[in-house]
């Protein structure tokens, strides 16, 4: 890391920063002090102990056109000597509020003249363009833009002097003694300053920095259902409950670590100085904030759990969700408040000039106009000189990023929490908030095959729920198969929580309707109006409800909201929803009731319709009469449409606006489709196509995407009649473990396939709707490969869970199926196929199957490959028999847990198996490859002919054995490390295919 001398002669031996830090001082107090005058002429009447707003309104002055945004109002109430406005407020104020000045839409303000109004605009726009440049001046250009200067602000006091009969004179002298210094300050005198402020920033500036944002970036979202009363709410840190999460990059190919960011990114900066750019994509609630907060508190932390992190000097940190942020200098100001009062935030962009910095700026799908034009701040930033941006995003948002060819980029997509991670999450939260409960039977419910496939588990937010949950409601646990239903359950529970905290009986259903009701509006209405921070207005209204039921607001607030302080105004708290994620839910709750009060339930009205004219003892015919009016009453003329109850907003909405809406609107719509299948409600066609149409126009067009849809949230059998073609897009479908049940729902409306492969890992009787799949597929006609690797690596003594399942495919059109089959699954197998891989547990089911084998060639004759699994010494190898030769047919034989002592009985048994006049293709021995030279020597001692042989884990002399190999055997060698143990990579498995 720099020191801040060596910083401070980088920065200004050159000639041209000297000449710019000098400019810098030009523009400060010389070129203020003239609209100063001028604020002060305006306000004579102002009263020592009140601020300019309160003046204002003592003297009911009115603005001429604008009012002050949130910072200037800010500025102004801290302050009731004004002495700290700048320059841009202060031409702000003379704009709006001087009456000695003409309106400022008229052109006397841009129209080159010796006016007061051009005068001091050319003022304030020359201060903007000096603190925004990169210095780059000569003597000369120094000295010009110095007279230049020094004429405008000479003319603009004279100026003064015409308009309020001030003397200026010595204003004037002021100014040109001020400017003299400026000019001719001894360069020492210069460097002293810069390095006095520059050791104070690098000092205590960074030390308050990460102070900072330990006090308010360290906590986790939380679910806060464990909390018996109010005020005892206790935080979650994430650096407690972080767990290494599953993230992939290069187009979804290559896995990367959380360590390794940098250090891959890196990689493509290595023969330039461009800048740096990592785009941090997933879906609402896969955990990206929580991310960018573990990044930026190990850095502060000075934990190296990054390769990297800990070569920046600075770290700035951004939420795009906040506003009050405008400039590149306000955002430097705000994250090292020390230098506030100490520096001028443009003058500390000075300072920061030439650090090694890196920008962490969480959540651009939340952007406003504000946070919006502080990020492109930043990216032109990084064109000027290196830094390195990190920035986080839902998927929607990223077609619409544009990213210069100055920085080189890479692209991260958060997946989640894998599997295996899953159970070590569960146990540091526990540990954080379980208040000493033992989590060993929620892990070992997290480890069953089913549970794990579920896909909404890979969220953090979505697994603390279940923590939650599974100790206030453990019964309901195993019921929350889709993401809604957890959503569901987490409301119910939070609703208990409310009642619990009611003195006296708890709230009427009818009552908690309406506050919900008025609950998920307020979720609505933030939504549209990219709101995460709960605005006083959307307060206001559930005050008023909670009013209008005599509820107590702290109740309602506590159990439903959570509240923080700004992380960068550290003054004002704020109400939000405890994660995004539940906002959206509730937002989606909402769209279904408005929608739903626009279109009354028919069915429900005339049951009930019915019932009270039987009760009043009308007749059948009058009854059948004023049912058939009360039908077409219920009819509404102009039914809304969903998307009509997802924009409903203002007049004044701007197109763009409404654009930005959908595509932001991704994980509501989502909600809302799981919503309406708990429900039970049966969608309309009209609806279910207006539905996945707003799908599509808010991002959801991969089969990826789709598919997730389907695992999340479960669709009716209207939604997947039209989904099936968004996600069948070409003639090849590939089913695996965790999308078996998506595939189930919508395989029943797919006409234009193909083929058809399902490869299973795990169990097959583990997996959910893996019956109801094949099913399916039995009936079709697309031709099928089918590969149960769980069944073949690992066969079972008492058979295969799904024999009965496999002898249904006997007319389908077949190519490959691998697996653990009997002799009558074998028997029903179609003449047409082309590949069978099989293996056996005991000697008892070799013999069921030996009669099939030794007819092989006659029972299947268009198969070309067939390879056969044996565990080591399990089989009784006197009962083996040679395989059938056949031309153009490939033999394999895999061998399992082969150890030394088993050596000989894996050679006798090849030798055995392999066919009489001809020889294996390729024979495969698991854990030789520390015997290997033995298992060679024993191959050839029992006479095995083979033409490939295989062996894992990878020996550590692999070149000698190729060459024994080839020399004892006539074979080909080929070593391999399993992915796990007893299996083989896919990629093996595909090269053996290929032989």
């Amino acid at each position: 890391m720099a020191s801040s001398s060596i910083q401070g002669r980088r920065i200004l031996e050159s000639e041209a920063r000297n000449f710019h830090l000098r400019l810098v001082c030009t523009v400060l107090e010389p070129s203020r002090r003239p609209l100063m005058c001028i604020f002060k002429e305006m306000t004579k009447g102002k009263l020592p102990k009140e601020n300019f707003i309160e003046y204002l309104e003592r003297i009911k002055k009115k603005p001429k056109g604008k009012t002050f945004n949130k910072t200037q109002e800010k500025t102004i109430k801290s302050d009731v000597s004004c002495n700290s406005f700048d320059i841009t407020l202060l031409f702000f104020i003379i704009q709006e509020y001087c009456d000695k000045v003409e309106d400022k839409n008229k052109s006397v303000w841009t129209t080159q003249a010796d006016t007061l109004e051009y005068n001091i605009k050319s003022i304030k726009d020359n201060r903007n363009d000096v603190m925004h440049e990169i210095s780059g001046l000569g003597k000369r250009e120094f000295d010009d833009r110095v007279r230049s200067l020094q004429e405008l602000l000479k003319n603009t006091w004279k100026k003064i002097e015409d308009t309020f009969g001030t003397d200026t004179q010595q204003e004037v002298l002021d100014m040109e003694k001020d400017l003299k210094i400026i000019q001719e300050a001894p360069f020492e005198d210069l460097r002293v300053y810069f390095r006095e402020l520059q050791a104070l920033m690098d000092n205590e500036g960074v030390a308050r920095m990460k102070e900072q944002y330990k006090d308010y970036l360290s906590e986790a979202p939380d679910v806060h259902l464990l909390e018996d009363s109010l005020g005892t709410r206790k935080q979650t840190k994430i650096l407690d409950v972080f767990t290494e999460m599953q993230m992939i990059y290069n187009q979804k190919i290559e896995k990367i670590e959380f360590r390794d960011w940098l250090t891959v990114l890196g990689e493509r900066t290595k023969k330039n100085n461009k800048s740096k750019f990592i785009l941090v994509e997933g879906v609402a609630g896969v955990g990206k904030t929580t991310l960018t907060r573990k990044i930026v508190l190990d850095w502060s932390d000075g934990n190296n759990t990054m390769d990297q992190l800990l070569d920046y000097e600075l770290l700035i940190y951004m939420q795009f969700r906040e506003r009050h942020i405008k400039s590149l200098p306000a955002l430097f100001l705000s994250v090292m408040p020390t230098m506030k009062g100490q520096v001028d935030p443009e003058y500390l962009k000075l300072l920061i000039e030439g650090k090694n910095i890196i920008f962490i700026c969480d959540g651009l799908d939340e952007k406003n106009d504000e946070s919006q034009l502080l990020f492109k701040d930043i990216l032109q930033y990084g064109e000027k000189m290196p830094i390195t941006v990190m920035c986080t995003t839902r998927p929607e948002e990223i077609d619409r990023l544009d990213i210069s060819s100055e920085y080189a980029c890479l692209r991260i997509k958060v997946v989640g929490i894998s599997e295996e991670n899953r159970s070590d999450f569960i146990t540091k939260y526990f540990k954080a908030r379980g208040h000493g409960r033992d989590p060993k039977d929620l892990v070992n419910y997290l480890n069953k095959t089913a549970v794990r496939l579920q896909e909404h588990w890979r969220f953090p937010y979505n697994l603390m729920c279940l923590a939650m949950l599974w100790i206030l409601s453990p019964t309901r646990i195993n019921t929350l198969t889709t993401a809604t239903e957890l959503f569901e359950a987490t409301l119910d529970e939070i609703i208990k929580k409310l009642n619990s905290r009611q003195p006296g009986k708890d709230i009427p259903p009818e009552d908690m309707e309406d506050i919900m009701e008025t609950l998920f509006h307020v979720a609505l209405i933030n939504h549209r109006a990219g709101v995460v921070m709960l605005p006083p207005g959307s307060l206001q209204i559930l005050r008023n409800e909670c009013g209008r039921m005599k509820l107590y607001w702290e109740n309602i607030a506590s159990t439903f909201l959570i509240q923080t302080v700004s992380w960068s105004e550290r003054k004002d708290s704020h109400f939000s929803f405890p994660h995004k994620g539940l906002q959206d839910f509730y937002a989606a709750k909402s769209i279904l009731k408005k929608f739903q009060a626009n279109s009354p339930d028919k069915e429900k009205v005339l049951s009930g319709f019915k019932k009270l004219l039987i009760e009043n003892g009308y007749l059948s015919d009058r009854r059948h009469f004023i049912l058939s009016k009360v039908d077409g009453l219920l009819d509404p003329e102009n039914p809304k449409t969903i998307r009509e109850v997802l924009l409903e907003r203002e007049e004044s909405s701007s197109s763009s606006n409404v654009e930005d809406l959908v595509r932001r609107s991704q994980n509501v719509l989502t909600h809302l489709v799981g919503i309406l299948h708990y429900r039970s409600k049966a969608i309309a066609a009209e609806r279910a196509e207006e539905l996945v149409q707003l799908l599509k126009d808010c991002g959801i067009t991969s089969e990826t995407q789709w598919l997730d849809l389907l695992e999340l949230t479960r669709c009716d059998g209207t939604l997947c009649r039209l989904i099936a073609p968004q996600i069948l897009q070409s003639e090849s479908i590939r089913v695996e473990d965790s999308r078996v049940q998506a595939y189930t729902s919508i395989l029943p409306h797919c006409t234009d396939v193909a083929e058809i492969t399902v490869k299973i890992n795990n169990d097959p009787q583990d997996i959910p709707c893996l019956k109801e799949l094949l099913r399916i597929i039995a009936g079709k006609q697309w031709e099928l490969n089918l590969l149960f690797s769980h069944e073949y690596k690992h066969p079972k003594p008492d058979g295969s869970s799904i024999e009965k399942d496999i002898q249904q495919f006997s007319r389908c059109k077949m190519n490959m199926i691998q697996g653990q089959l009997s002799s009558s699954s074998l028997a029903s197998l179609p003449k047409c196929l082309t590949e069978l891989s099989i293996s056996v547990a005991t000697t008892e089911q070799y013999m069921d199957i030996r009669p099939f084998l030794s007819e092989l060639d006659r029972q299947l004759p268009y198969l070309k490959k067939f390879r056969l699994h044996l565990p080591a010494e399990f089989t009784d190898k006197e009962k083996l028999q040679a395989l059938p030769q056949k031309e153009m047919l490939v033999l394999s034989l895999q061998i399992d847990i082969v150890q030394e002592q088993s050596l000989k009985w894996a050679s006798e048994a090849a030798s055995k198996l392999q066919p009489e006049a001809g020889q294996l293709g390729v024979l495969l021995l698991h854990r030789v490859g520390g015997i290997a030279d033995k298992a060679i020597e024993a191959l050839k001692q029992e006479g095995v002919r083979v033409a490939r042989l295989e062996v894992t884990p990878r020996p550590n002399d692999e070149k000698r054995l190729k060459k024994k190999a080839k020399k004892m055997l006539g074979c080909e060698f080929v070593p391999w490390t399993p992915a796990y143990e007893g299996d083989i990579k896919p990629s093996h498995i595909h090269l053996r295919e290929s032989l």
